[in-house]
């Protein structure tokens, strides 16, 4: 009996050196694990932010593409008023149609730069502040 109990307790002592390393083991991979999700999450991170990236893009392509659009509307309208006879007063009112347009986009990105509390150029400050005589019957002269 003294032999048999002698080889079970070193035969437990081994069964527990066996549970111990592999108890170690699963630590090690559970730890690679846990870095291999964190490198997945932070690839997911940027492949979400290429994503937004991307669609910011697109959208600003669109918005171009429709603003050329316009533009070449505006010049199948030249071209019809050229061949009018009321050519010059058709220009005239072409252009200042045009400037109207180009201040007022000009003046929607001085605002947005405003409200992010973005540095402003003086000719942004002058659209922005600027009164039209025709708006408020007033003289701006005195803006400069």
């Amino acid at each position: 009996k003294r032999v048999e109990l002698s080889t079970i307790r070193q035969r437990i002592l081994e069964l527990r050196n066996q549970i111990s390393e592999k108890v170690k083991i699963y630590q090690q991979l559970k730890n690679e694990r846990d870095s291999v999700l964190k490198e997945i999450q932070s690839i997911n991170d940027q492949i979400n932010e290429l994503v937004n990236k991307n669609n910011d893009l697109k959208n600003k392509i669109n918005e171009k593409k429709d603003e050329l659009k316009k533009y070449r509307e505006q010049l199948k309208k030249i071209k019809e008023m050229l061949k009018s006879r009321n050519f010059n007063e058709a220009y005239e009112q072409q252009l200042k149609n045009m400037d109207k347009e180009v201040i007022e986009n000009k003046r929607k990105k001085a605002e947005e730069k405003l409200k992010n509390n973005k540095r402003l150029t003086f000719d942004e400050l002058l659209i922005l502040y600027y009164n039209d005589k025709d708006s408020n019957e007033q003289d701006s002269s005195n803006i400069r």
